[in-house]
């Protein structure tokens, strides 16, 4: 017996003393949805530090083949993959419509709490040909005998369930094993997917997956019925009234405002976007900025930076500016700084002091920088 599967059968021993495998489940409600329906509550699943530490170290180890398995359309809990390759993706497809004057038809895709409702047994199965057997056996024991404890606001009683589907969203295990999961259902659906024939279609990516949220590229309509039937047979439900269907074509513009993974496709119109949410964070957080010495400069400045610069330049490395765009998006910065700090008419400061003062650049340069 080697020494990992001795620390594995103490671990099974100790098993009901340490509640390796409990969780606290707290339903937070989803922004602007009304309260009460259980569909408007968002899930988090609080796991035990024990639980997420070895959940860490089995990660570590099946990374590599996790990388070697997954398909390069997926860029999900992925290392150096993120959101902005997807983002990537369909501007190139954007562009290469105008190029060489084609049709090209996305059908996005909306499954409906889909890490929730994996199979365990058959992400086991999956796991057989990916992993070593000792990661196998401890991701087994992870999923199994999972007692969630849920906290209800007002209840004098605990209540809680054991489950046997989806994987314990709080570790930094689960959501990899969701995008194997998920990845190899994906598989299964390009049969579905109309085949490409010419050379140029060939070329083009057949699917952009991000974890759950997966598009499938094709030159003709793809029956998203067919595709539901696939992903059945995984037990994952595609929610057809959400699923999203997008034409690009010289001369189309509706596309421009196409969201993908909380970036539209158009750069004006993204741009347009994120200086809209980025004023309405800032707006938010009114009385920090005039607090003034209550609070200090460096506090402010940081908070600026997580709550607002970083809504601003969201995915901004996927832009393409003219010099009249960056020198925009500078002076709206700017402005911003000001308000941070509370300067106003007919306070003066050169842009240079200011930067300083922040020690903040022009975002022109933290966009060049984020490509």
């Amino acid at each position: 017996m080697n020494k990992l599967e001795k620390i594995s059968n103490q671990t099974f021993e100790r098993h009901e003393n340490l509640d390796i495998n409990a969780g606290e489940l707290i339903a937070i409600p989803k922004q602007k949805n009304p309260k009460g329906p259980p569909k408007n509550l968002r899930p988090i699943t609080l796991l035990n530090t024990i639980r997420k530490a070895l959940s860490k170290i089995v990660l570590e180890r099946i990374t590599p083949h996790v990388s070697q398995y997954l398909s390069h359309s997926q860029s999900g809990f992925r290392p150096n993959r993120s959101t902005s390759n997807v983002a990537w993706t369909h501007k190139w497809l954007a562009a290469k419509v105008n190029i060489e004057n084609i049709a090209i038809k996305i059908a996005g895709i909306d499954m409906s709490a889909a890490f929730d409702t994996i199979n365990r047994e058959t992400l086991l199965k999956i796991l057989e040909d990916i992993v070593d057997e000792d990661e196998h056996r401890i991701i087994r024991f992870l999923l199994s005998n999972t007692i969630i404890d849920t906290k209800i606001i007002g209840a004098t009683e605990k209540k809680f369930f054991f489950s046997n589907v989806g994987t314990p969203q709080g570790d930094s295990l689960s959501p990899v094993l969701s995008t194997i999961y998920l990845d190899h259902a994906l598989k299964e659906v390009r049969p579905v997917v109309p085949k490409p024939s010419t050379p140029l279609e060939k070329v083009l990516p057949r699917e952009i997956a991000y974890a759950d949220d997966a598009d499938f590229v094709a030159f003709q309509d793809i029956d998203i019925e067919e595709v539901g039937k696939v992903l059945e047979k995984y037990n994952l439900q595609v929610n057809v009234d959400k699923t999203e269907f997008t034409n690009l074509s010289r001369g189309e513009t509706n596309w421009q405002t196409t969201k993908k993974v909380g970036t539209l496709i158009g750069d004006q119109e993204d741009i347009e976007r994120r200086k809209q949410l980025s004023s309405a964070a800032l707006v938010k957080l009114k009385n920090v900025w005039l607090k003034g010495d209550k609070i200090t400069k460096t506090t402010k400045l940081k908070l600026y930076k997580a709550l607002v610069k970083s809504v601003l330049t969201y995915n901004c490395g996927t832009w393409s500016l003219t010099q009249s765009q960056e020198e925009r998006l500078n002076a709206f910065h700017r402005k911003h700084l000001k308000k941070v700090l509370n300067i106003k008419y007919p306070v003066k400061i050169t842009n240079s002091s200011l930067y300083n003062k922040c020690n903040e650049r022009p975002l022109s340069i933290f966009i060049l920088e984020s490509l």
